[in-house]
Parts: C-alpha cells; structure tokens; sequence
C-alpha cells in the first residue's frame, strides 16, 4: 500500500492502547483531576493548532488557503470538545494525525490525490473498526458505533488539513 513504518506503528499503537487507555485515563483523572485533564486537552489542542498553522505560514499559502486550514483545525477542536469522554476527545488527534501522516505516504506514490485520499481513509477506518473488534474483546472495554463514527470524521479532518496544506 505504501505506508511509511511511524504510520503502521501509530495505527498499531491505536488498537494496542485500547487494552490499557482506560486504566490510564483513571489513574490520571484520579492523580490530576478531570479539570486538569480537560486543560492538558485544551493546551495540546491549542499547540497543534499552532503547528499547523505555522507550517501553512511557512509554506507560504494564500490568505484563502490559510482560512481554510484554521477553519479545518477549529472544526477539529470544536468537533472534538464535543465528545462525552475524554479519551474520545483525544481519538480526534490520533485518528487525524492517523489520517494525515497515511495520506502523505499516499501521495508520495504519485497515485493521485483522490485514491491517496481514499485509501488513506480506508486504513484508518480500518484501525478505528479493529480498534472497537479489539474492545469488544475486553471485558473492560465497550465497541460502539458511535466511536468508529468518530474515529472516521477525524480522519477527514486529517485528510482535509492535509490537502489544505498541500502545495
């Protein structure tokens, strides 16, 4: 398919946290408070927003193109602040993330940027259903449609910010 090994091995640490993220999650919301964690959440937002939008800065996109690209994170942020849990907020940046780094594998291949788009979706909806098959296989665990929706919205997110930034 093309896909660098920092994609496969995100992807893989996605399923694989699935066994042990919500042990972690307890433990931090026992140790810092669900409001620390809800800031931790908002700071880490906020500095890939940053990020992003300095790399379009510094790739030097139109004015349009630069709105565009802050209109695709801020709908990722507000998308993301919406969910009931905190890991869910947080699948919002590994499933984009997920989501970007396969495209720009993808589209290294020269296979156009509508299959590399494509195909980048596909794996990632890919690792968001095994992460909920795995789940449901944990007796701690719950799979829910809802979060492989989720996981799948934030992928186009990440796609979209992708072919935003694209030169």
């Amino acid at each position: 398919m093309g896909l660098s090994k920092v994609t496969i091995l995100l992807g893989v640490y996605i399923i694989a946290s699935a066994s042990f993220a919500q042990q972690l999650w307890k433990f931090g919301q026992h140790f810092f408070g669900k409001p620390a964690l809800l800031a931790l959440f908002v700071l880490l937002c906020a500095v890939l927003m940053a990020i992003i939008l300095y790399a379009s800065l510094k790739r030097k996109l139109g004015a349009l193109r630069l709105a565009l690209v802050f209109i695709i994170t801020l709908g990722s942020f507000i998308f993301a602040w919406k969910q009931p849990f905190i890991a869910e907020k947080l699948h919002i940046i590994e499933y984009g993330l997920l989501a970007w780094l396969a495209i720009r594998d993808l589209d290294k291949k020269n296979r156009g940027i509508l299959m590399a788009g494509l195909l980048a979706f596909i794996f990632t909806a890919l690792v968001g259903v095994t992460d909920e098959g795995f789940q449901k296989l944990l007796p701690w665990r719950v799979c829910e449609i809802r979060d492989m929706i989720t996981n799948s919205v934030s992928a186009i997110f990440g796609i979209a910010a992708y072919l935003a930034m694209k030169k």
